[in-house]
């Protein structure tokens, strides 16, 4: 008896795994509307462990194999035409259980498109349940574009009930003046800095806009005449003016307001800001296609152009996107001196002897050492000194080893002046140091205050017992990389560096703050004697997996009150801390790091 297409296709559904490893269904019968022509339902729509919307297509028979070709060209475009997604951030696979008829055309269709597409050789059973699937496909290739503005707008405002007027009144406007497609993240501010009054802000994001989308909005003179005009030249000019002038069009008053962009969005999540909700306008971001997460990740532009924060997860399998992200190593450890070589290598050594597997990268670089040395002695935060994490993980998923970067002390003592260090650094006194960073050029400085200080970027494999005297120590030798054993001792870190020039620290720090305020000779020694400089705390239990999703730790957790779970504690992940609504500070919570010699240091919450 024949098995019904349909048939099959529910049964696949439900058994994507046998395609392939993390693929997750979204959608089945995926309705694609088309405003000049003929709708489209795509058999199943998913996505892979990479975030890639993946649209999957199933044929029973030669002879509807050759239909399944004509459908992939008008799905993708009308995937474009709905989502404003570009063809290099989805993906294509074609399963069919005859191959006779469909070989010839697909290669040739494979070979000719700009995207990835992968073909399937599927067996089922007499009811139609997969049996197996065999790849007749090479590898694909896809990567990131980008759909949003990189410009974004952050309004605050002193009270819930202004801001849900402000965005009701405004939304509105936008619509009617053309603009369709527009995210608007609501967040709430639960940190204790008593400086923050304004807690609720409205973070408005608008997509790209079309050609004609610009024009209409110019018609609309929602741009003041001459505003467009004087920055033309720029690729997001109209996006830009149009956020920076939507709020003078609104009748409700609102606290502060400023430009913003993916850096900034990622620094208030790590600063106590917490995402209440995401308020999606117009089709590009359908709720049951995009998660919040996704938008979250996409607003940060972790994986594009921050300038501060690089975060992906790629696998050398993907050839084309493991080609991007060796291309953008570069532009992500600006400032950080042989960072990038290094990097580079050791993602090619990785692709050489295990190009199944996948690696998580997480690059933090703000740039300016002055200031997180600055951040450290006042708050303890050490978050504000640059780091570099990459996992590997296995073929199933499971981390396999994680290689951690950051800044080290070569045990020299800081004999210079503040004035000193500035003149043999900036060439001049602070104020040239201060300009550079109202111009967001601070960089340009950055090795040599590191050469001043003595520190610079190693590289370590974190151990696998927490116990162990050794540590493995990753260096680059020649175009290929180098791993040796080190004792854990001989590594110091910025804390080190800190604690034992203390007083030319202060100095330093009292220089940089002669204009708002320094440190008096009391808060010296109550910092001196504080945690993270006294006694550092870690955490002594055995560390559990998330308690919400089950994830396994790998460089962070917070060990915190869950509201939903009437204010039980627990061990949170990332993820599961920031949509939980959970807070840092004294009876809320406390996040740990995880160090070179494998032990989790408390560095926030009560220090």
């Amino acid at each position: 008896m024949r098995v019904p297409e349909s048939v099959v296709r529910d049964k696949l559904s439900e058994k994507l795994e046998i395609i392939e490893r993390g693929l997750e269904r979204l959608d089945v019968e995926h309705y694609l509307p088309n405003r000049s022509g003929a709708n489209g339902f795509v058999d199943i729509l998913a996505r892979d462990r990479f975030g890639v919307l993946v649209l999957v297509e199933l044929k029973k028979s030669d002879s509807s194999a050759r239909q399944a070709i004509h459908e992939l060209f008008k799905y993708v475009a009308l995937i474009g035409q709905n989502y404003g997604l570009s063809k290099d951030r989805l993906r294509c696979i074609v399963v069919s259980t005859r191959w006779h008829e469909l070989a010839v055309p697909f290669f040739e269709y494979q070979r000719s498109v700009g995207y990835d597409v992968m073909g399937i050789a599927l067996t089922i059973d007499a009811e139609g349940c997969p049996v197996s699937a065999v790849t007749v496909s090479s590898d694909g290739l896809h990567c990131c574009g980008e759909r949003i503005s990189p410009y974004h707008r952050a309004i605050c405002f002193n009270d819930i009930d202004s801001r849900e007027k402000f965005v009701l009144e405004t939304s509105t406007k936008m619509m009617k003046a053309g603009v369709n497609d527009f995210i608007r993240i609501m967040l709430t501010y639960c940190g204790d800095d008593c400086r923050i009054i304004n807690r609720h802000c409205d973070y408005v994001v608008v997509a790209k806009f079309s050609e004609n989308e610009k024009d209409i909005v110019i018609r609309q003179n929602i741009i003041p005449v001459g505003g467009y005009e004087d920055n033309e030249d720029s690729e997001w000019a109209v996006e830009e003016f149009l956020l920076g002038h939507m709020p003078v069009y609104a009748s409700v008053r609102y606290d502060d307001a400023s430009f913003s962009t993916g850096a900034k969005f990622v620094g208030m999540l790590n600063s106590g800001w917490v995402v209440e909700r995401c308020i999606r306008y117009g089709n590009k971001f359908p709720e049951g296609i995009f998660s919040d997460e996704d938008m979250i990740i996409e607003v940060s532009a972790v994986e594009t152009i921050n300038d501060i924060f690089f975060r992906c997860i790629a696998s050398p399998k993907n050839i084309e996107r493991w080609g991007i992200v060796l291309r953008r190593i570069p532009a992500a450890t600006v400032a950080m001196p042989n960072c990038s070589e290094f990097i580079r290598a050791y993602l090619t050594n990785l692709s050489n002897t295990s190009p199944e597997s996948s690696a998580s990268i997480s690059i933090y670089n703000p740039g300016n050492i002055v200031m997180g040395i600055v951040m450290c002695v006042l708050y303890g935060d050490l978050r504000a000194i640059p780091s570099i994490m990459i996992t590997e993980s296995s073929t199933l998923g499971e981390p396999v080893s994680v290689l951690h970067g950051t800044l080290f002390w070569n045990g020299s003592d800081l004999k210079l002046s503040p004035q000193e260090i500035f003149t043999a650094v900036v060439s001049s006194d602070i104020w040239t140091w201060r300009l550079a960073q109202t111009l967001n050029e601070v960089c340009m400085y950055e090795e040599s205050f590191l050469n001043v200080f003595g520190l610079s970027y190693k590289f370590v494999v974190l151990p696998e017992e927490v116990g162990s005297n050794e540590c493995i120590g990753v260096t680059l030798e020649g175009l290929g990389i180098r791993k040796v054993r080190i004792p854990r001792d001989s590594l110091q870190n910025v804390i080190c560096f800190i604690t034992h020039n203390w007083n030319s620290i202060c100095d330093l720090v009292d220089h940089v703050l002669a204009d708002t305020h320094g440190i008096d000779p009391l808060e010296r020694q109550i910092l001196a004697t504080s945690s993270p400089f006294g006694e550092r705390k870690y955490w002594m239990s055995d560390v559990t997996p998330c308690c919400i999703c089950g994830r396994v730790f790998v460089s962070v957790f917070f060990d915190t009150r869950i509201p939903h779970a009437n204010g039980a504690w627990g061990l949170l992940c990332r993820h599961c801390f920031t949509f939980g609504a959970c807070r840092i500070g004294l009876g809320y919570g406390q996040r740990y790091d995880i160090q070179p010699n494998g032990q989790w240091l408390l560095t926030a919450g009560d220090l």
